[in-house]
């Protein structure tokens, strides 16, 4: 049976309650993968006569206010990861939730602050929740590099069941902007200048979400065989390729997989309406190689399996317990057990991250002023990075 991440498009039980309806004479509660929205539609369609909402009452349990408010756009989005909620029952933990970090931490009181002037370098999650959080009481300036926000979210978005990660960015996004933050995009941000602006004394402080940095490929690497990182692979729009080798098989690298099928999947499509059979080129091949002997590692209990089937039913390849040797002229050469062998591979990507040692708090002096925040400090979780913001927010 399918379970309720994101995997599953919202309303999918709803044909349960309407058949069941049909049959009793008392009132039937459409429950799993509903939103406001999707709730709307089964009641209007007569499907149910109640709709049961858990997940997203946690994501803001004051959804409902705020919808007979005529105010949809206050409301805080689940995005169905079940990282802090489903799978804390499974493992026996607290239930707290990944985009609201009020869950579990409703004793403590908002932090009341002088108002301050407050730089935030990077809007991707974590940059974006703290000026959400922290723009009611101070000042609040996002500078940001790309032409947009969403940062490494945006590659994650691309990924097989986390596209609900995109309203709860434009979320992020409006309440911003309700308080009145200010977002300068196309805005590269060096250390240098960080310095000038902290002597200077333009801001109080200064919080930097700059996300994570690649390591560098460390093993023997030769030939022309395109070597990228996920960011770059996905930011060159997925570009064709024959052999796509991806070096890991930790869920975030098997997830970007899935994108990478989801973008080969619409390529294919365009190649079958405007080329002949005979003109088309082969479908690409797509290899995660890691040294966990099954994909996915890391990853949440209840989103696990369905993760597992998604990538199988979009034939991408594992190799586990292996060790990556070298990058060859049009391969990846392996190591499993006593045996080695090449993939074919005219792509690499890369997937191994580390904190951001460019805008290290050390090198610009950590003095208290200066605040590395989400994945510069430490590549993790969603979750993770929203915490942390809550928690930077409430000190400030």
């Amino acid at each position: 049976m399918p379970g309720i991440t994101g995997h599953v498009p919202k309303g999918t039980f709803t044909y349960l309650a309407r058949e069941i309806q049909k049959a009793v004479l008392i009132p039937v509660i459409a429950c799993n993968r509903m939103d406001i929205q999707t709730g709307r539609t089964a009641l209007e369609s007569g499907s149910c006569r109640f709709v049961g909402l858990c997940r997203p009452l946690i994501a803001d349990p004051f959804l409902v206010r705020k919808t007979a408010d005529g105010l949809p756009e206050t409301i805080r989005p689940c995005i169905s990861c079940n990282q802090e909620c489903l799978d804390a029952v499974f493992a026996g933990r607290k239930v707290r939730c990944t985009v609201n970090p009020h869950v579990g931490n409703e004793q403590i009181a908002p932090h009341l602050a002088i108002s301050k002037r407050i730089l935030v370098v990077g809007a991707g999650i974590a940059g974006m929740a703290f000026a959400a959080m922290a723009s009611p009481y101070h000042t609040v300036t996002v500078l940001e590099r790309e032409g947009t926000y969403g940062g490494a979210a945006r590659l994650l978005a691309d990924c097989t069941g986390w596209q609900e990660i995109n309203p709860y960015l434009e979320y992020l996004y409006q309440t911003c902007l309700r308080n009145s933050v200010v977002f300068r995009f196309h805005t590269e941000v060096t250390p240098d200048e960080i310095l000038k602006w902290k002597k200077e004394d333009l801001y109080d402080e200064i919080v930097l979400a700059v996300g994570a940095e690649y390591v560098p490929l460390t093993i023997p690497h030769r030939g022309r065989t395109v070597i990228q990182t996920m960011e770059e692979h996905r930011n060159a729009g997925y570009p064709a390729c024959s052999d796509l080798v991806i070096l890991d098989n930790h869920y975030r690298a098997a997830e970007f997989a899935t994108a990478c099928r989801s973008a080969e999947k619409d390529k294919r499509a365009f190649f079958e309406e405007w080329m002949a059979p005979e003109d088309r080129p082969a479908e690409q091949s797509v290899t995660c190689v890691g040294k966990k002997e099954k994909p996915f590692s890391g990853m949440a209990r209840s989103t696990l399996w369905a993760a597992r089937m998604d990538a199988e039913s979009r034939n991408i390849a594992f190799c586990g317990k292996a060790d990556i040797l070298a990058v060859n002229e049009g391969s990846v050469l392996i190591r499993q057990g006593d045996t080695e062998k090449e993939l074919p591979a005219d792509t690499v990507i890369t997937t191994e991250q580390t904190a951001n040692k460019t805008f290290s708090a050390a090198a610009l002096g950590n003095d208290g002023q200066i605040h590395l925040l989400g994945d510069a400090v430490s590549p993790g979780r969603i979750g993770n990075a929203v915490h942390s913001a809550w928690a930077l927010a409430q000190t400030l």
